[in-house]
């Protein structure tokens, strides 16, 4: 459980044979090129056509796989989305890096499906465009008369739109003082037919206008009843027809699989071009430098020279100044929790690879939180076969470990604090008897657990600190900042035990020990520590005190969420009872327990997640973690769907 040591390689060789170095790199799964820097008269020459040519055709690919994913979805068809593949599986036949993949069955499938969904995509845009019309024709039905009836005549003019009614009487008195050359006629809901002498229509209009008429801008040979049945006729002939058409998805089934392959196959191809970018090149030469983990040293010796090239090549130790990525080699229960970590930063390759410290914590607090045998069976059984049948690493994956063994953890506080399903021993006697006190009851007591969590917590973040000033042979700062502030805490757990009373007359040597662990942190700084920044360091050293008493009350927190758990557990429970009294409302209790409890695990894991992660980032991390390392990311292996096989066996 550590950060793996790595070396660099450094190779010289032709440019025709650096395609089938880098395959040889990809099927060993052992290098990450670095990019190569301070070489005089080199270049690095990116084809960017083939580049662009691949990104077109991944964009391609990605919109038919998406379309026949999502089809499959809403019509219920099953489908895999596993895709376990051998290397030599994968390798699929192509051209030349300066073009595209050859026109294959892949391909004529892809071409066919885009007729498909370019099809699809017009008969939506026409079926919207007619229900947007029927929409605009709605409020005309009411009209028995053609659109095209209402026109300008030689003497007369009649006008069709909507108008407000309550400008209506206005409209009345500019007829009336017009000698009544015009009439109108209110239909429906705001449809307005004016019939008017075109002695008058100017002032008319121009009237209607200013009380808010709006003219009909439709000119058709029917009226709106009639072209709204037609319109409907039509659409449901569309639908028809793009029926049809999505039948035809359910043949590219098979194509699905392909079209994924090929999309991270093509993904492999860009990355071998921007390779160009990272290994530097002559007219006829090539040199790259590549990181590896240094107990693979001798494996990939072996592929270099089974790929049959001839290149020169030789291992050397990393510069001082240079930090390469970070390789993380931890057992099945602590992988998991690289997610968290990670999500915070992924750890400098100089610094102490802490994801054990994390899954301890994380599952410890986890554990606590939930504290019910009940949610933790629930939790272990659904993390675990989820966990499982994920094959590919992903974060999804990662979280799924760390729900089963946080469920695992849950589990045993909730055999600590006899509790199943909320479910206690004075009301099942096969509950286990409480060991720990009732959190309801012993508030204080609970409290003081949670926040001795806290302090053991930042007792080991103080003595990481130490540690890796050591390393940086920071030795006054080690001890002053990171180790003297051991004393601090024992002195403060002295004091705790002694006012709890679990000791006695020990309170003077829990302060005598805390003050003098200041004291000496204080005077060390200014005395011993160097530069302008040692007063600094030695105040900073006064104020960090009320840091870390905000840090320590900060796990308070944990015993509030487990507390709302327990709370809402009981009253689910409470509410259920009553329905059990009779054999007609049994399913009503059930009911009741199910969503009661769902949500409240649910909720509870939701937020138990949210803020230990919160606990690990902010009052452990920040006192040693620095972070800001580069995960080490094996060339040619970022893939979207595929499950690649590597046996490794070179």
């Amino acid at each position: 459980m550590a950060i793996v040591e790595m070396i660099k390689l450094k190779m010289l060789g032709l440019n025709s044979q650096k395609d089938k170095i880098l395959d040889s790199f990809f099927k060993s799964k052992l290098v990450q090129l670095k990019k190569v820097e301070n070489l005089d008269n080199t270049t690095f020459a990116i084809d960017k056509q083939s580049l662009e040519n691949y990104e077109n055709y991944k964009n391609r690919l990605k919109i038919a796989i998406e379309y026949i994913s999502n089809y499959f979805y809403e019509n219920k068809i099953s489908y895999s989305n596993d895709i376990d593949l051998q290397i030599e599986q994968f390798e699929l036949k192509s051209k030349s890096r300066s073009g595209v993949i050859s026109k294959t069955k892949i391909q004529n499938q892809l071409e066919k499906l885009e007729k498909i969904i370019d099809k699809t995509s017009e008969i939506d845009k026409e079926m919207r465009a007619k229900e947007n019309l029927i929409k605009k024709l709605l409020a005309y039905t009411s009209i028995k008369e053609k659109f095209s009836d209402f026109r300008k005549t030689k003497f007369a003019s009649f006008l069709l739109g909507t108008f407000p009614l309550q400008n209506v009487t206005f409209l009345q008195e500019f007829i009336a003082s017009h000698d009544d050359l015009a009439s109108f006629e209110i239909n429906g809901n705001e449809v307005i037919k004016v019939y008017t002498h075109n002695s008058i229509l100017e002032d008319l209009e121009k009237k209607l206008y200013e009380l808010g008429f709006v003219k009909c801008q439709f000119n058709f040979d029917e009226n709106a009843s009639s072209l709204i049945t037609n319109l409907k006729k039509q659409i449901e002939m569309l639908k028809v027809e793009k029926e049809k058409l999505l039948n035809n998805i359910k043949s590219y089934k098979d194509c699905l699989n392909d079209f994924k392959v090929c999309y991270d196959y093509l993904n492999f191809c860009e990355e071998k071009i921007n390779a160009d970018n990272l290994v530097a090149s002559t007219q006829s030469c090539f040199f790259l430098e590549a990181y590896l983990p240094k107990y693979e040293k001798e494996k990939i010796e072996r592929v270099i020279k089974k790929s049959g090239v001839d290149v020169e090549f030789e291992f050397v130790k990393l510069s001082k100044n240079e930090t390469p990525p970070t390789l993380l080699k931890n057992n099945s229960i602590v992988k998991p929790f690289e997610f968290i970590t990670n999500m915070y930063s992924p750890p400098n390759y100089y610094e102490i690879d802490i994801n054990f410290l994390v899954t301890f914590f994380f599952s410890v607090f986890f554990g606590f939180v939930i504290a019910d045998m009940g949610y933790g069976l629930l939790l272990l059984i659904i993390g675990a076969i989820l966990y499982f049948n994920s094959k590919k690493y992903t974060s999804f994956k990662s979280l799924m470990g760390i729900i089963s063994i946080g469920g695992l953890f849950s589990i045993l506080f909730g055999y600590l604090f006899g509790s199943f399903f909320g479910i206690t021993n004075d009301i099942w006697n096969l509950i286990p008897v409480a060991v720990f006190p009732n959190p309801s009851k012993d508030v204080i007591t609970m409290l003081g657990i949670c926040l001795a969590f806290g302090v053991v917590q930042i007792m080991v973040s103080l003595l990481l600190k130490g540690i890796l000033l050591i390393r940086q042979k920071n030795y006054v700062e080690a001890f002053f900042s990171g180790f003297i502030w051991e004393v601090f805490f024992i002195g403060l757990f002295i004091f705790a035990l002694d006012f709890a009373g679990v000791i006695y007359n020990y309170q003077n040597l829990g302060l005598i020990l805390m003050v003098f662990s200041i004291l000496i942190s204080f005077f060390g700084l200014l005395f011993f520590g160097s530069g302008l920044t040692r007063l600094s360091k030695s105040f900073g050293a006064l104020y960090g005190i009320i840091n870390i008493f905000s840090d320590i009350l900060s796990y308070a927190r944990l015993f509030g969420l487990m507390l709302s758990g327990a709370i809402i557990s009981s009253i689910v429970n409470d509410l259920s009872t009553p329905f059990f009294d009779n054999i007609s409302t049994i399913f009503i209790g059930v009911i009741i327990l199910l969503i009661g409890h769902t949500f409240n695990l649910a909720m509870g894991v939701l937020s138990a997640y949210i803020h230990i992660a919160r606990l690990q980032y902010i009052e452990f991390f920040s006192r040693f973690y620095t972070g800001e390392g580069e995960l080490f990311s094996p060339f040619g292996w970022s893939f979207n769907y595929v499950n690649l096989k590597n046996e490794n066996k070179n």
